[in-house]
């Protein structure tokens, strides 16, 4: 038996061993005394399922995350998520539910107006094709995979954009959002991307030497001169890098776009190529995606 304690001498966890491995019984507590977790193991298997519970005594989750399948609970009583697992690992689409019991993902979501950080004096039309910018209510929650941006390919109805567990399916008015075992692969579409404007340099003597770079970048696109205003960092992983859009009639300007990532793609197949703009900030989980067309 291995038991570990809070620092008042409340039993945090209780568990059982035999030849280095879990057996039996498993418990973890809350603080004030309220069972946390349970789950009954052979050989440190799983036996039936786990359950976890809320400070009040009720269900959060409970299956088997092994092979079987795992519902998890809102505090209400309602059903959170579905997922099911074969060997450790998602099989198929995780499905969510907020507390009303409202399907949330896997879900359609349609493109909107451009926001207040767009300055628009051209005849190009700019919409917000996915907009995730409070990480408490997020529908989908990106992890490490946001820092290193998604792998875009092709798809049948669009563009995909592949954050780990986490796809975003880019159609033509409008985005479909799902947590998916399902991996894709084919020829990456290219993009471009702008990070944060500090460049660590090694000096001969062991340090590092850190510059800033502030400087305007520019890039021909089919809608025109594409102008990346880099910027000063905002956290240790996530930069500024306004953009503007120089064409005959005027220029597009979107101010707060954070890492940036943009690509060129016909989605909706009408032999023009639309704009995809991605701003994301890696240290909030915050990601939005414009797409700018003629």
């Amino acid at each position: 038996i291995w038991i570990e304690y809070f620092f008042d001498g409340q039993v945090k966890s209780i568990e059982r061993f035999k030849l280095g491995l879990k057996q039996g019984m498993t418990k973890h507590y809350y603080e004030d005394g309220q069972l946390k977790y349970e789950a009954l193991f052979n050989a440190d298997t799983l036996l039936g399922k786990a359950t976890n519970y809320y400070e009040d005594g009720s269900i959060s989750a409970e299956g088997n995350t092994r092979n079987g399948k795992w519902v998890s609970y809102h505090k209400n009583g309602q059903i959170a998520s579905l997922e099911e697992y074969k060997n450790g690992s998602l099989t198929g689409d995780r499905i969510k539910y907020n507390e009303n019991g409202d399907q949330i993902l896997p879900i359609f979501q349609k493109s909107s107006n451009a926001d207040s950080s767009v300055i628009n004096a051209t005849n190009l039309k700019v919409s917000v094709m996915f907009d995730q910018t409070n990480r408490e209510n997020s529908v989908l929650r990106f992890g490490e995979s946001l820092f290193f941006g998604p792998q875009i390919i092709p798809a049948e109805d669009g563009v995909l954009l592949q954050y780990g567990y986490n796809q975003i399916v880019i159609m033509e008015d409008g985005v479909y959002l799902k947590n998916s075992a399902t991996h894709h692969s084919g020829a990456e579409i290219q993009t471009i991307t702008y990070g944060t404007n500090r460049r660590a340099v090694e000096l001969d003597n062991g340090d590092i030497d850190l510059k800033y770079i502030n400087k305007d970048v520019n890039h021909e696109t089919s809608l025109g001169k594409l102008i990346v205003h880099i910027q000063q960092l905002q956290c240790d992983d996530t930069g500024s890098n306004p953009i503007t859009i120089k064409r005959p009639e005027g220029e597009l300007e979107i101010r707060n776009i954070n890492n940036l990532q943009f690509f060129e793609h016909d989605v909706n197949q009408d032999g023009k190529k639309e704009l995809y703009i991605l701003s994301y900030a890696s240290c909030k989980g915050y990601l939005k995606i414009y797409k700018i067309e003629a």
